[in-house]
């Protein structure tokens, strides 16, 4: 695992009027996070959390900000060896992860289901913005973050201190696609086998 620049501290940078939540449970999940992925991952992950956190704001969504950064941030754990498995896709290894992770803290089983599906579809389109808000916005917040979707509904200032904050990578997009394809290839192969 390559160093990260960022450190296990307890600042709650607010941006938008959207901060990480100030409590224990989410201090473990920045903690395993950054012991689990990339940097690369991790600011993405941080920025979905961003983004998705000031879209329901935008929206008057009544969310569990825990629950939902519990989602952005483990939502791409499972593109990660240490918890990618051969027969899953990395969205279901994510959400298992983050299930495990989860129901040692305590958590209700409902509010692990939520967490569970919002990352098992976040790639899904059309489906989770029907459902439990935490779903719906792990995915909006994904979209705007990997496709620039609903981009005009962020202003400027408000990009500008998300990616300023937790910066992006050139090579973003291509690991992204490039990791996606050899899931879509192996899961394909698996699905034509059977």
């Amino acid at each position: 695992m390559q160093s990260m620049e960022v450190t296990k501290t307890n600042t709650h940078k607010s941006i938008g009027g959207v901060s990480v939540p100030d409590s224990k449970l989410a201090r473990e999940i920045k903690d395993f996070v950054l012991d689990t992925d990339t940097e690369l991952l991790f600011n993405h992950s941080s920025r979905v959390y961003y983004f998705a956190a000031i879209a329901g704001k935008r929206r008057g969504l009544q969310f569990d900000a825990e629950l939902l950064y519990a989602g952005a941030m483990f939502h791409d754990v499972g593109l990660m060896p240490s918890h990618s498995s051969a027969a899953d896709r990395f969205e279901v290894d994510g959400a298992n992860a983050a299930r495990k992770f989860l129901s040692t803290r305590g958590i209700s089983p409902e509010d692990i289901y939520t967490v569970w599906t919002a990352i098992a579809l976040h790639t899904t389109p059309g489906i989770p913005e029907y459902m439990h808000p935490v779903v719906a916005l792990l995915t909006a917040g994904v979209e705007m973050d990997v496709l620039g979707i609903k981009y005009s509904d962020y202003p400027d200032e408000v990009r500008d201190a998300v990616v300023a904050e937790y910066p992006r990578t050139r090579i973003l997009k291509k690991t992204s696609f490039r990791r996606s394809t050899t899931v879509f290839t192996r899961n394909r192969t698996r699905l034509s086998a059977t």
